[in-house]
């Protein structure tokens, strides 16, 4: 099986290549997680310092499963089908996922968290849009208690 560009990484082509190829789940796992690496630019992640390697190998493997398994996941009350899922996994980047594996760590130091699986793979489908919130918000914060510049 030959892998796609970058730009060709997308949910559907996954699936329609890991079907076309008779994988095995395991396969198609491992097949996740090297498509999922190179989408999140997993290489340049590596040299940040910031960097936490555990709970991005946690995350990916988590979401390889979901992958993998092709069926219907229920994170808390609400349930997704793995098409849901796939798409927004396949529209992460290097820079929602530090964010995630950022606020993962922050709501844990403050909070005991039971199921960290589902609280991260219901992170990482909420992330674009909740990294966006907290830019508007700070951007609104700071622009209302901006003072021209005066220290």
């Amino acid at each position: 099986m030959e892998y796609l560009g970058r730009d060709e990484l997308t949910y559907e082509n996954f699936v329609y290549e890991t079907k076309s190829c008779g994988l095995t789940q395991l396969e198609v796992k491992a097949r996740a997680v090297e498509e999922l690496k190179v989408l999140i630019s997993y290489d340049v992640m590596k040299n940040d310092k910031h960097y936490k390697k555990d709970l991005v190998d946690a995350m990916l493997d988590y979401m390889s499963d979901i992958l993998a398994a092709r069926a219907v996941f229920k994170l808390g009350n609400t349930v997704y089908s793995t098409a849901v899922m796939g798409n927004a996994f396949y529209r992460l980047n290097g820079t929602v996922i530090q964010y995630v594996a950022d606020k993962f760590s922050e709501v844990s130091k403050e909070q005991k968290i039971k199921n960290k699986r589902n609280y991260l793979l219901r992170m990482l489908l909420t992330a674009p849009s909740d990294m966006e919130a907290d830019v508007h918000a700070t951007v609104n914060y700071d622009m209302a208690h901006w003072k021209g510049g005066e220290a």
